[in-house]
């Protein structure tokens, strides 16, 4: 019985390692300067007072915070910040494309919902009135957002189809 047992335990011990070893990798050190991954494109976080809401200057995101700030107070804030442009993003495509492609019976935009799965599709349609968007595609490209916001609203709309079906029978008399 332990000759199976520690055979299992060698098995899992290079996949161990190698997923343990690929965190230094991939961490990010949040500090001024940092540089984090927004429409395709590297912006450079700066720290500072002179703002008072998070804003984007040209490749530069001015993060309201003292330049004595812990590296989890720059991610929270960073993170936010892309977290509130995903949204609005992605609902700004929606409001130009619904009329082109999309016919709501309530003749609204979908609600967009953020996604914090890490296997999560990039957009996935909830219901007729709701979409869930993974967060991080706000670092992807506009074109491949535009993709993935276009496949949801033919979605949507299919959707919709399918649910403004008339029921004949639900008319009659029992």
């Amino acid at each position: 019985m332990t000759a199976a047992l520690s055979s299992r335990s060698t098995k899992k011990a290079p996949q161990l390692a190698l997923r343990l070893g690929a965190l230094p990798d991939c961490a990010i050190d949040w500090c001024d300067g940092v540089g984090i991954v927004y429409l395709g494109r590297e912006l450079r976080v700066r720290l500072g007072t002179a703002h008072t809401v998070a804003a984007l200057e040209g490749e530069n995101l001015h993060l309201p915070l003292p330049p004595e700030a812990s590296a989890r107070q720059i991610q929270d804030s960073a993170e936010a910040w892309l977290r509130q442009q995903c949204v609005a993003y992605v609902e700004t495509l929606f409001a130009q494309n619904q009329n082109r492609q999309l016919v709501l019976v309530t003749r609204r935009s979908p609600q967009v919902l953020l996604s914090f799965a890490a296997r999560a599709p990039w957009i996935s349609v909830d219901d007729a009135n709701t979409v869930r968007c993974n967060w991080r595609l706000i670092a992807q490209a506009p074109q491949t957002i535009a993709q993935h916001a276009d496949k949801a609203l033919r979605q949507l709309s299919a959707l919709c189809q399918t649910n403004t079906t008339v029921d004949m029978f639900g008319a009659l008399p029992a």
